[in-house]
């Protein structure tokens, strides 16, 4: 609903003057979470980086426009004044991450903001027998602009400029194209976590995921390829996790990362580092998860002084959240989970307390650096000592029980026992 603010100033001298102002208030007393939008309206990439489509490209080819693409987008940096290095360097990348992400998810123009599409567009042109005198055997793309001709918008010459990939590019756009197929998901993950697309603070958690990303991708590419990316990291990892996917909608980015089965198919193609934190959940959610691991890995020590947890109703209550790829469908699961993991927070605050010794004896942990984690021992400072003392005293029992022989050993069998053959 749109709300018009009308103001009317009136005096003794001057008529009345009307002031209006079109703005989309939310309700925020009585409206659903999931019907309250942002008031300020989100940030927009450069013109220079809008999506360049192909028209009437049939789904799976855009890998044989990748020459092409790189060339749009050299004449759209160009456009912009940038140097020529920055702009083929930066068209080589937009054009693999793109092309792999359309490729991977075959990416249509509903699935994009209508305001981030670039009005300089290539055709396909498909293949056509050889007989046929108006075009050769092989489909094609070719230029075409709105509203505008190459030679009138002065952009023939940076197309003759940005040449042909070479051979040497080969190596760098691969990369890109396998880098692109993991883009979508992961700046959903970091819309879900951050509401931000990327955040270029290197230091911040908030980035794990195009860290991890970074991390694989690395081990994937020639020394080469990632010497020419390291030489402009900042402005690599920008374009990469900020521009490329900017276009794409917010929700649908959203529901890739939300997606159980979008971590399954990443774990599959070998992508392990962008499947790792998916399916992604709220910030708030996280701390259910955080509560549900504080007693996974603490179940045995509580155990050891005659304390049962039973975390059936929790674990349900996350593995319900998790089955849920809808992230609006999801919202009431959450709660419904959080509620459960705050039911007892005195008493998880004694095992959290366990896992902090448990941490420094045998070294950090990562649930231990979590905020909600650390949220709660400053919560339950006195439950969080309790904990501590019952690890120490646990710990030097064990000790205690080992050197004076009263420890039992284990038998640990993983499948059948092995049955000697008959002699």
């Amino acid at each position: 609903m749109k709300i018009y603010i009308v103001l009317t100033v009136t005096s003794m001298t001057t008529a009345a003057a009307t002031y209006k102002v079109d703005l989309v208030i939310p309700d925020l007393k009585n409206g659903s979470i999931e019907e309250i939008t942002a008031l300020v309206p989100a940030s927009y990439i450069p013109s220079e980086y809008k999506w360049v489509n192909i028209a009437d490209i049939p789904t799976g080819m855009h890998l044989k426009a990748l020459n092409s693409y790189y060339k749009a987008y050299y004449v759209a940096m160009k456009t912009a004044q940038k140097s020529d290095d920055d702009s083929k360097f930066i068209a080589k990348t937009l054009a693999g991450i793109r092309a792999g992400m359309q490729q991977a998810w075959a990416l249509t123009k509903d699935d994009m903001d209508p305001s981030e599409l670039a009005s300089g567009y290539l055709k396909w042109i498909a293949a056509k027998p050889v007989t046929d005198s108006s075009a050769g055997s092989a489909a094609s793309v070719e230029f075409a602009y709105t509203g505008a001709t190459a030679t009138s918008s002065g952009m023939s010459g940076h197309l003759a400029a940005a040449g042909d990939l070479g051979d040497s590019d080969k190596a760098y756009v691969t990369a890109m194209v396998l880098l692109g197929v993991v883009v979508p998901p992961v700046q959903g993950w970091s819309l879900m976590k951050t509401q931000h697309h990327f955040l270029s603070d290197a230091g911040t958690g908030a980035r794990a995921a195009q860290t991890a990303v970074m991390k694989q991708f690395k081990t994937k590419v020639t020394a080469e390829v990632y010497a020419a990316i390291s030489s402009r990291l900042t402005l690599f990892e920008d374009v990469v996790f900020h521009k490329s996917g900017h276009p794409l909608l917010m929700s649908y980015k959203m529901s890739l990362a939300a997606s159980k089965s979008t971590r399954e198919k990443l774990l599959k193609i070998g992508w392990g580092s962008a499947a790792i934190r998916l399916p992604a959940t709220s910030p708030d959610f996280e701390y259910a998860k955080i509560v549900a691991a504080i007693l996974t890995r603490t179940k045995n020590v509580l155990a050891a002084v005659g304390i049962t947890v039973v975390e059936k109703n929790l674990t349900d209550a996350i593995a319900a959240v998790l089955d849920q790829d809808d992230p609006k469908k999801r919202k009431p699961l959450e709660d419904t989970a959080l509620v459960i993991a705050h039911m007892e927070d005195a008493a998880v605050a004694i095992a959290s307390g366990i896992l902090s010794f448990i941490a420094e004896e045998t070294g950090s942990n990562t649930i231990v650096r979590a905020f909600g984690f650390k949220k709660l021992q400053a919560d339950y400072p006195t439950e969080v000592s309790t904990g501590r003392n019952i690890a120490r005293a646990v710990n030097q029992k064990n000790r205690d029980d080992i050197a004076e022989g009263r420890f039992q050993p284990l038998e640990i069998t993983f499948g059948a026992k092995r049955v000697e053959p008959a002699t």
